[in-house]
């Protein structure tokens, strides 16, 4: 359990790291935790990293979850403090170096950059922040989605004989 309830908390603890960075170092300290495995709410063991084989393969969850948030916000229902806004620039730019950029692995220059995909947490984490949910709350809301999440699996496996995650030819 650790493993999946410990990412809200991990990446808040590496937003407040990067927050006390220069912008320019932020995003070299994002590409040192991509190289060595430890950038929080990125990545999942079942979903090959984007740019794997030259493929993109993507969790749609964090979008789904973020769609309604900045749909909130452009229509007025939702107003970001400024840290809010800092904040979730932070996570944008992880999602930018991560996914959109990547990062060229040493003496792997010759092939495609290196880019991880968000997972839920990510979306999740974006979501809790956007809503001014305090830190210390986020587990257990978390416990909770996942919770209901690993539920909804279990039930159709029961129903599909299929074990979670299927990635479809053609999502």
């Amino acid at each position: 359990g650790a493993r999946h309830f410990g990412a809200i908390h991990d990446m808040s603890d590496f937003v407040q790291e990067l927050e006390s960075l220069s912008v320019a170092d932020r995003e070299a300290r994002i590409r040192e935790k991509m190289l060595t495995g430890g950038l929080p709410t990125f990545g999942h063991p079942e979903i090959a990293a984007a740019g794997r084989g030259n493929q993109v393969q993507q969790d749609p969850r964090p979008a789904i979850y973020i769609a309604p948030v900045f749909d909130a916000i452009d229509a007025g229902e939702l107003t970001l403090t400024p840290e809010q806004q800092d904040r979730l620039g932070i996570a944008r730019l992880i999602y930018q170096t991560a996914f959109v950029n990547g990062v060229l692995k040493p003496q792997r220059e010759h092939e495609p950059p290196l880019r991880l995909t968000a997972n839920t947490d990510f979306g999740a984490w974006c979501v809790q922040e956007a809503l001014g949910i305090e830190e210390e709350d986020r587990t257990l809301l978390t416990y909770i989605f996942r919770g209901f999440g690993w539920m909804m699996d279990a039930r159709e496996q029961l129903q599909q004989k299929m074990i979670r995650p299927v990635i479809a030819p053609n999502p």
